[in-house]
């Protein structure tokens, strides 16, 4: 606009001037100088705005998100920070079981849209989740995607998005046609310690020499906390390649422990993590690793391209062919846990994290509801444990830990949690023999649930008289 008010001044002082030779020259001659002064201007305005056109797109193209997501008691407080143009659509969705079934986390809960101001933020705000995600995952994905943007923001990035570049950026398929989008998730631990999370970019290795030749490897490293088994890996497989994984208790188990896969897609630099929940370790179980042509890939023509669509031009030296002819890759992993030969009662849970270990005694078999007294079927069943802790190291210091759901008041859960752990180390000091070991009783009441609160199974887990070996804390 400022140039346009220019040109016409320009052309205002252009015809005063030219008032006092109007009797001298043709009025031919006149429109035509006129005319030409114009089209000179113009030309120049236009040729500035294309120079600062291409400018701003060649400057625009690597996206930058930042910012913070903030939880209190009443709300989750996205804070965005970008290079984005003003009026960009930005769309934040929040998904629940992120590292597998990911899904809406409410039927009613779509997709919410903010536009990015002159500076470059953007705001939302949502509900705190709800007492039924405790102690579990929930992903917040900020997201943009080319479909309803406006004109400038499509100019700089292209109808597709296949303009957009910066370690934001991923492929996926949208009905058959391979678009790219802008996405920075952030996985929030629900009732968890932390009230702040960072949005911030991704950092990238160089991808293997040989990515995205037909002749696939895959590294994998395994670890393992109270949560999850960790799969994280390294290929040459493509950009955007999916992968899965599973855990089983043993050989012979028909079903993993957790039915739904652990998915994660292959990144640019062929790294991949993969999060697999479990309930409880074994010395026999394994982790199944795979990867096949049916699954979701992010960019299926390039991936069916490469491999087939079948994987029929996979090869290597792990790549398989199934029952029916089909080509992929299924590899068994077992994870390094110490070694134990804990004799527990049954539904008894162990999880490790590093030289700490879990081991979860459901309260229904050593004490009635409500109550502090062991049962008569406990003694034997605490017996035979017992006898297995003659074998732990001398020295090694063993808490035993009480813990309720949320029924009833906080008070009365918290004096519940300190009676029963110590009915158990009491029962130990006269019955274990275990002099050889250091034991710490506590209560935690209804404090640190393992499971949701909001349906019976989840309470159930969370009643429970925990040991922990060698506590990290």
């Amino acid at each position: 606009m400022k140039r346009l008010a220019v040109l016409a001044l320009i052309f205002i002082l252009f015809l005063t001037a030219c008032q006092g030779e109007a009797e001298e020259e043709p009025a031919e001659d006149e429109s035509t100088k006129e005319s030409e002064i114009v089209e000179e201007v113009a030309a120049e305005v236009n040729e500035e705005d294309d120079i600062e056109d291409a400018e701003k797109v060649e400057q625009s193209a690597e996206v930058s998100l930042g910012g913070k997501v903030t939880l209190t008691d009443d709300a989750m407080i996205v804070e965005g920070e970008s290079n984005l143009p003003e009026g960009t659509n930005v769309q934040v969705t929040r998904y629940r079981s992120p590292f597998t079934l990911r899904h809406l986390i409410c039927v009613a809960c779509g997709s919410e849209n903010a536009k990015v101001e002159s500076d470059g933020s953007f705001h939302f705000e949502f509900p705190p989740p709800g007492e039924s995600f405790d102690q579990s995952y929930i992903e917040l994905a900020i997201e943009v995607k080319m479909s309803m943007q406006p004109e400038e923001t499509i100019l700089l990035y292209g109808e597709k998005g296949e303009k957009m570049e910066g370690p934001f950026i991923y492929p996926y398929d949208q009905s058959g046609e391979t678009k790219y989008k802008a996405y920075a998730p952030i996985y929030i631990l629900v009732g968890g310690e932390e009230t702040e999370y960072l949005i911030e970019a991704p950092e990238y290795t160089d991808p293997p020499t040989d990515y995205g030749e037909k002749e696939v490897w895959v590294d994998t490293d395994v670890t393992n906390d109270h949560r999850y088994l960790y799969v994280e890996g390294k290929s040459n497989l493509l950009e955007g390649t999916n992968v899965r994984a599973v855990y089983y208790s043993s050989e012979k188990a028909a079903l993993p422990q957790h039915w739904f896969s652990s998915e994660d897609n292959v990144k640019r630099d062929g790294t991949f993590l993969l999060r697999i929940p479990y309930d409880s370790i074994t010395d026999v179980g394994f982790i199944e690793f795979s990867t096949w042509g049916n699954y979701s890939h992010q960019d299926p023509d390039e991936t069916f391209n490469v491999y087939g669509e079948d994987f029929a031009y996979m090869e290597g030296e792990q790549v398989i062919e199934n029952e029916e002819g089909v080509k992929g890759i299924e590899l068994k992993l077992y994870p390094n846990f110490p070694e134990f030969d804990y004799n527990l009662p049954e539904d008894s849970q162990i999880t490790v994290d590093g030289e700490e270990t879990k081991i979860q005694l459901p309260d229904h078999i050593l004490f009635d509801f409500g109550e502090s007294e062991l049962r008569e079927e406990a003694e034997a069943a605490l017996d035979d444990f017992l006898g297995s802790l003659e074998k732990v190291e001398e020295g090694t210091v063993i808490q035993i830990n009480g813990h309720t759901d949320n029924s009833g008041s906080e008070e009365l859960n918290q004096k519940l949690s300190e009676e029963r752990a110590e009915a158990v180390e009491v029962y130990i000091q006269e019955n274990g023999g275990l002099d050889h070991l250091t034991f710490e009783t506590n209560g935690y009441g209804l404090t640190r649930p393992i499971a949701s609160n909001e349906d019976e199974d989840g309470r159930q887990k969370n009643r429970r008289v925990e040991f922990v070996i060698n506590p990290n804390e």
